[in-house]
């Protein structure tokens, strides 16, 4: 009996067991459960407040960027310029942004939108920048001369002069703001900057200030086209990715020293009025100077010309191309004051039909390896002295004094109905020549 009543009793404790462990495991699976459920529940409302965040914060910025275009449009500069200040930290905000945009050309469009919006306000006409001469210089009117001894006319006047002047130079400390902070954002130690990625459009501008972009990096595409540039302007070491200034117009002096074109740069019918720079320039691919006009000194000396360099029709006062390097070039109807390619290199078809030098034009030790053309060219003055040329055709060519001393032609050389007044052929060696009805009058 005792025995019996034993085994009941381990049977009982082992069913109460049993049964205990069933509930505990339950219990745990309900409580993991609830703790899953939990946790999913946080992740949902961290998510959830995570977007509420971004989306505020977006709001926020896109608040910010409709007020920054309110304040540029006001009178007072101050506003203006910190309508400026706030589109430029927009953009850096924009950039950063990684974790609710983690698609970099997504931040960039959201950044870009902003650019241009620098872009049109340094577009945009200001009706004084046509007066900064006149406005840049102390007031010059006289009392009896221009009013008539009339005191109030000439105090109005004054009053107006200052306003208008104190007006231009708000106005250009505003733009030149918006420059200084683009090439800032342009420039590491020629490496891509934070803004190197975004297009810049600055065609039709009117730069009535300093223009410096020097060191820049322009990764994509920077338009230049028909913008006048009154001041000077600095590109010396700037990299352009694809670059166009065609049309433009450079009052003072323009560097492009040492600067870099990846791809074709358009420089058709640009003006440089004062001096242009661009010694030691690299052009990777083709670059167009047709119908260009350089009314000072123009210094290309050292430049690297990859692909076509287009000069036809360009007008030259006083032109450098010393130690230039061409692959193929075309000057054809281009008119110089003096020139000088001397040690240029040509190792491509080198096309200088129809042009005129006025005064001086040297070719000292210039080399071209293929076809040289100088059909109907007009020279005052040439020296070619010790060049050397693999093919050359001087056909109706016009010299009025020329010095071809110590010149190599080691293929056909053609001076077919060519015209000398003064001429040295001193040590020249041919190897295949033809001077038929060729003009000595000198």
């Amino acid at each position: 009996t005792d025995r019996l009543k034993a085994e009941a009793d381990i049977q009982n404790y082992q069913a109460s067991q049993s049964y205990q462990s069933k509930t505990l495991n339950e219990q745990a699976r309900q409580f993991t459960e609830t703790i899953a459920k939990e946790r999913e529940k946080i992740e949902v409302d961290k998510a959830k407040n995570e977007q509420d965040h971004i989306r505020q914060v977006h709001t926020e910025r896109r608040n910010r960027y409709t007020t920054a275009i309110e304040q540029l449009s006001k009178d007072k500069a101050s506003i203006r310029l910190g309508g400026v200040y706030t589109l430029v930290g927009l953009v850096d905000e924009w950039l950063a942004d990684e974790i609710a945009i983690p698609n970099i050309e997504e931040r960039r469009k959201e950044g870009q939108v902003i650019i241009n919006n620098l872009c049109a306000y340094i577009r945009s006409p200001f009706l004084l920048a046509e007066r900064a001469v006149q406005l840049d210089e102390p007031y010059a009117k006289d009392l009896q001369k221009d009013f008539d001894g009339n005191k109030e006319k000439l105090e109005a006047d004054k009053q107006t002069f200052k306003q208008h002047k104190a007006a231009l130079e708000e106005e250009r400390q505003i733009r030149l703001s918006i420059i200084k902070e683009i090439r800032e954002h342009l420039y590491d130690d020629r490496e891509p900057g934070s803004w190197s990625g975004f297009d810049y459009n600055f065609s039709n501008a009117y730069f009535f200030y300093l223009t410096d972009f020097s060191d820049s990096l322009f990764d994509t595409s920077s338009n230049f086209t028909q913008a006048t540039f009154t001041e000077d302007a600095d590109f010396s070491g700037t990299i352009f990715t694809e670059a166009s200034f065609s049309g433009a117009e450079f009052t003072k002096n323009a560097g492009f020293f040492r600067a870099e074109f990846a791809k074709h740069t358009d420089f058709t019918e640009v003006t440089f009025i004062g001096n242009a720079t661009f010694s030691e320039v690299k052009f990777a691919q083709s670059a167009n100077f047709s119908k260009a006009k350089l009314t000072e000194d123009a210094d290309f000396s050292g430049a690297e010309f990859t692909e076509d360099a287009n000069f036809s029709e360009t007008i030259f006062t006083k032109a450098s191309f010393s130690r230039a390097e061409f692959t193929k070039a075309s000057f054809s109807r281009a008119k110089f004051t003096k020139a000088s390619f001397s040690r240029a290199e040509f190792t491509g078809y080198a096309d200088f039909s129809g042009v005129k030098f006025t005064q001086n034009a040297n070719f000292y030790e210039a080399k071209f390896t293929q076809n040289a053309n100088f059909f109907g060219a007009k020279f005052t003055k040439a020296s070619f002295s010790r060049a050397e040329f693999t093919k050359a055709s001087f056909s109706r060519a016009e010299f009025t004094e020329a010095s071809f001393s110590w010149v190599k032609f080691t293929g056909y050389a053609d001076f077919f109905r060519a015209e000398f007044t003064k001429a040295s052929f001193s040590w020249v060696k041919f190897t295949e020549a033809s001077f038929s009805w060729v003009k000595f009058t000198g």
